[in-house]
């Protein structure tokens, strides 16, 4: 059951530094000069606030004031802000994932202990919160990947692990481009001779590093997979990928590289594919003993081989290198720009699946937050690509054109080590359908020199270094969804005294308008209206409990006695419950918060709810617009 809520705010107290709490904004410290003042004003939604009662330095600084969790996409939070409008943060790959009962719930990739059998496998770890699960031996690398119905597992050969950690405790690898220190992270030590396997597990994927102590260690590993109900081989893009029975592809082994502790790095590395039996595969991780014999390499050396689930697509960011023009950096844990040494010319590329419910004319601003990690100051714009990529696929070779013209304004230092690039235009054009979304393009100013470089944390990096888009923007008129009927029915409600007649009249007050709806009571409706005291500041709420599709098909009112009866002005409780009640009910028909209008509105914040008790002539035309364009039944 997805639980959506809507809040008619308890404006009653304000602050000055606009720390809201709940659905609108509650200002909790006032001026003391203004305090006086503001309690005899009649009362203000803290969504908006006029030019005389705070600083106008004070107003020009938005602030969240919550998170709105029926906003929530896989990979986005919405936030309401100080001023009544809104901040969507989209991020590269999904933060959230869909439980059994359709709730979105954090990922947690946290390991920790489980006993899972498949087959005559028993696994002792498992990843806490995920759609795709990973499971762990105790004993030795042996893993099993499940997502949905796919099973992939597999195990390294002649191996016995020394001792078996998970989390940070332990890992004092220092490598210059990877951080092996994660609560996601489980270590085998001495798995092979002079070899530590460590396995990070990541929204789509699991990353596996092998650790090469010294030069002891052997140069080729050999991983035993079950096979019974799949097949392993190399696609048309030289990938090296699992198929099941129907022939869909369902999993991927990411391309193969290795680096050494001083950043020499090389990706003349090869899997080696063999079909044992029906029910058996080998696959060898191998690379030629010229990289490991060089007088110059610095052990330990990492080399780092990866499965992905195949279609969970989660992850979106990587970047490319020309002095490697045919490798692929999907999964590293670093973003990067400029020219150095190492990669030569870099870019990197990154994109993020936009939410439906913004458009075009409501974005007020666009920019990408990123967090610098080495390198120079950034000096870096954003381009619009103007073909679709893959990040798992993505190479110096074959990276896709961007557009020139339609460009960011720079980057700009936000915070401490996190920077600004704003691409308001390009996201404005992406909502317009003028072009479509095939992501960002980060290239440095300076490219002609080595002494001009940056890296920045990718998607993959430990929570919260990750790379943001923030959207800022306004509510229109309506709420992405609304009851279809023209009728609609609640249970019927038993109230003391002004109570019951004034939840009676609120009902009324939609039905003698000349809006096209009409609320009623039936003992056969699911839809209800509750009074109490809350321990909540809202005046009221609106829950949306059931959806089919857009259309709300159930829903519940809470009225909050004690705030409303709190600050209702003497003689006017009635008017005021009917002032809260008729705002509900106009969530109940697709009308949204606040609308951005000079027009009176039952739905504003800053209405007298000692005076308005019904919906305006604003309000009715957008009901009459919304069921005219639905067709409501």
């Amino acid at each position: 059951m997805n639980i959506v809520r809507y809040n008619e705010v308890d404006d009653s107290s304000y602050i000055s530094n606009l720390d809201v709490v709940g659905r609108s904004i509650m200002m909790r410290r006032a001026l003391a000069i203004l305090l006086s003042i503001i309690m005899m004003l009649t009362c203000y939604s803290p969504a908006f606030v006029s030019a005389d009662e705070i600083s106008s330095s004070s107003r020009d600084e938005k602030q969240r004031v919550t998170e709105v969790p029926e906003m929530r996409k896989p990979n986005s939070d919405t936030y309401l802000l100080s001023d009544g409008t809104y901040e969507c943060v989209v991020y590269a790959e999904d933060k959230y994932f869909q439980d059994e009962n359709g709730n979105y719930t954090k990922i947690d990739n946290t390991v920790e202990p489980v006993e899972y059998r498949n087959n005559a496998n028993l696994y002792k770890f498992t990843n806490a919160a995920n759609s795709v699960k990973v499971y762990f031996s105790d004993k030795k690398p042996s893993l099993l990947i499940k997502s949905g119905d796919e099973t992939l597992a597999f195990s390294l050969v002649d191996s016995t692990a020394k001792t078996v950690r998970t989390g940070t405790k332990g890992n004092t690898y220092k490598f210059k481009d990877f951080d092996l220190r994660s609560d996601s992270c489980i270590t085998y030590s001495e798995a092979r001779e002079h070899t530590d396997f460590v396995y990070s597990v990541q929204n789509d994927c699991v990353k596996e590093y092998i650790i090469l102590k010294d030069l002891s260690a052997p140069s080729e590993y050999l991983f035993e997979v079950d096979t019974s109900n799949y097949t392993i081989k190399k696609n048309n893009s030289d990938r090296l990928c699992v198929y099941n029975r129907q022939g869909k592809q369902v999993f991927e082994f990411g391309s193969l590289f290795a680096v050494d502790s001083a950043g020499k790095f090389t990706d003349k590395m090869e899997y080696i594919v063999e079909k044992v039996s029906d029910q058996k595969t080998t696959i060898k991780v191998a690379f030629t003993s010229d990289y490991l014999d060089d007088t110059e390499r610095v052990f330990p050396v990492l080399i780092d081989p990866s499965v992905m689930v195949t279609g969970a697509n989660k992850t979106k960011d990587t970047f490319v290198s020309s002095r490697y023009p045919t490798a692929n950096y999907y999964m590293q844990n670093w973003l990067r720009t400029g020219h150095d040494e190492t990669y030569e010319l870099r870019r990197t590329y990154i994109k993020f699946d936009l939410p439906s419910f913004i458009t075009a004319d409501s974005i007020s601003a666009a920019y990408m937050n990123i967090k610098y990690h080495s390198g120079s100051t950034p000096e870096v714009k954003a381009y619009r690509v103007t073909k679709h990529w893959t990040p798992s696929t993505l190479t110096w070779e074959n990276r896709p054109r961007y557009n020139t013209v339609n460009v960011s304004s720079g980057t700009y230092q936000a915070s401490n080590d996190w920077y600004k690039i704003y691409v308001t235009d390009i996201v404005r054009s992406w909502y317009a359908g003028t072009y479509k979304n095939y992501g960002f393009v980060l290239r440095d100013d300076v490219e002609s020199t080595t002494s001009h470089w940056t890296t920045f944390y990718s998607s993959d990096a430990a929570s919260p270094n990750k790379p943001e888009l923030h959207i800022m923007y306004k509510e229109g008129q309506y709420l992405p969804y609304g009851t279809a009927n023209k009728s609609i029915y609640v249970y019927p409600y038993s109230f003391n005294g002004t109570w019951q007649a004034a939840v009676n009249q609120s009902r009324y007050n939609w039905n003698n308008s000349s809006a096209p709806i009409n609320f009623y009571t039936s003992s056969s409706s699911t839809n209800r209206i509750y009074v109490s005291q809350y321990d909540y500041d809202a005046y009221g709420i609106t829950y949306a409990l059931e959806r089919s599709g857009s259309e709300l098909t159930r829903f519940k009112i809470e009225l909050n006695s004690r705030t409303i009866t709190r600050d209702a002005s003497t003689g006017n409780l009635a008017n005021f419950i009917q002032s809260v009640l008729v705002h509900e009910l106009g969530h109940t028909i697709w009308l949204a918060d606040n609308p951005v209008t000079e027009q009176d509105s039952i739905m504003k914040y800053t209405r007298n709810r000692n005076i308005m008790i019904s919906p305006t002539a604003y309000d009715i035309a957008n009901v009459v617009a919304k069921y005219n364009k639905n067709g409501g039944k």
